[in-house]
């Protein structure tokens, strides 16, 4: 089963003040498209629906392994406290980026800390799982019906 994977890449002030949003990457997005640079070609994987096209540029995060996507997720002020307070999202801790991004997209939730602890959970992720295959299919024609 899949939840998200997200790292945090900009925080906003948590003052009055704050009105950029949060900025996050989907870490276990579907792959949907390679690129190349003058060495070599790469896979570029999906990061979020905010500032996503097909004309939006790729970003990479460099390190042992290279992270490149299109896309990212916004949260407004508030929203990212929001979501973790209903515990829609959760912060990993003790967390190794580099060894998240060296297994395949789809290990990448559970390699993070991710667990399913109830019966409960694992139906609500199998029902996630149904509406994100859908989502992928719908939006970005990206068919995961063979597993990731």
């Amino acid at each position: 089963f899949h939840k998200a994977a997200l790292l945090l890449l900009r925080a906003y002030a948590t003052d009055d003040q704050a009105s950029e949003p949060a900025v996050m990457v989907l870490l276990n997005g579907p792959k949907i498209g390679y690129a190349q640079n003058s060495s070599d070609s790469f896979n570029v994987y999906f990061g979020g629906p905010d500032g996503f096209s097909s004309n939006s540029g790729v970003f990479e995060m460099k390190g042992p392994t290279p992270y490149r996507f299109q896309g990212m997720v916004y949260a407004p002020p508030g929203v990212l406290e929001e979501l973790l307070h209903m515990k829609a999202l959760e912060v990993a801790t003790d967390m190794d980026l580099d060894k998240v991004l060296a297994v395949p997209v789809e290990s990448r939730w559970e390699v993070a800390g991710g667990r399913l602890e109830t019966l409960e959970e694992a139906s609500i992720a199998r029902l996630g799982d149904l509406q994100r295959r859908k989502w992928y299919k719908r939006f970005l024609d990206v068919d995961l019906s063979g597993g990731a």
